[in-house]
Order: C-alpha cells, then structure tokens, then sequence
C-alpha cells in the first residue's frame, strides 16, 4: 500500500503505554488493535466499537462564556488603572470626568469581547475547513462516515490522515 492510500488507525493498549504505535510495523499494530490489515474491521465488530469507545474524533472544546470574557477584559492592567482613576475622580466630586473614565471602559470592554467573540468563530471556522477526511475500510468495503479506533482508512487528500492516523509500514 502507498503512503498516501492507507494508514492505520489505532492506539497502543495500556500495557504497552511506553511504546508509541507509529514506531511499530503496521502489522503489528494492526494485531495489538484487534483488526484485519487487509479487511478492516467487521460491521458488526465497527458497531460495537462504536458504541463503547464513540468516534474517532478531536474533542471539540465548549466556548469561553461572555461573562469570562468581561471579566477577562475588566482584570487587564490598564482598565485596573481607569478603574481606580475614576474612584478618585469620584471622590473628589468631578462627575463628568469620572462618566468620561467609566465610558473608555465601557467601550473597551464591548469591544475587546466582540473582538474575542468572533476570534472563537474564525478559529471555529478553520478548524472545520481543515478537517482531514477518509473513508474506512469495514470487511474489504469502503465506508464512508465515521471513522473508528483500529480502524484502516484511505485518505482522501495528500497532506492528513484522521486524528491518531500514520501510515501503515
């Protein structure tokens, strides 16, 4: 099999957690993971692992709340700074330079968390836009969809290979 067509898909067993599967031939790993090198898994034996172990898949990380990102923006030094500028500057009795003070803030704030708001959705966007794809291989079958621990794929392009994807040797 070519470099590009095929690539096994597995993770090490527990026992051997000081050996990492890629420094191991493909056969090998293939036997350790319980799966055919040539056929792949089984539909039914795909299903159950599935149902166990879940997909194959990079866990995706829940966002920063918006009151996080206020505080976040509330605790920088500068704004520490304002903050307590415009304490003096109402304890000595100037209210307009103190509203002046507490809206520098205020429009900071929004904007450092619209800013942080949509860096979450541009990194969100190009995680999806570089999401590797394959199609695994149940009983000598191409599967396309979900892709398993100790399962054999192809990938579709030049570059990747699913999460804990390497090629078989």
């Amino acid at each position: 099999m070519s470099r590009r067509s095929a690539a096994v898909v597995a993770a090490a067993p527990a026992a051997d957690a000081g050996v990492a599967p890629w420094t191991l031939p493909g056969g090998e790993v293939a036997a350790r993971a319980g799966t055919d090198p040539v056929r792949g898994l089984e539909a039914g034996e795909a299903g159950r692992r599935l149902a166990v172990d879940g997909p194959n898949e990079v866990a995706q990380r829940a966002g920063t709340p918006v009151w996080r990102l206020v505080v976040g923006q509330l605790t920088d030094t500068m704004i520490l700074v304002l903050l307590a500028a415009a304490v003096l500057t109402a304890a000595v009795g100037d209210l307009a330079d103190t509203v002046v003070i507490l809206g520098v803030v205020a429009v900071n704030t929004t904007l450092g968390v619209v800013q942080e708001v949509r860096a979450g959705r541009a990194i969100a966007a190009l995680g999806s836009l570089t999401a590797p794809q394959a199609r695994g291989v149940l009983g000598s079958l191409a599967a396309d969809g979900t892709v398993l621990p100790a399962e054999i794929v192809h990938a579709l392009d030049d570059v990747s290979a699913p999460s804990v994807g390497y090629p078989e040797r």
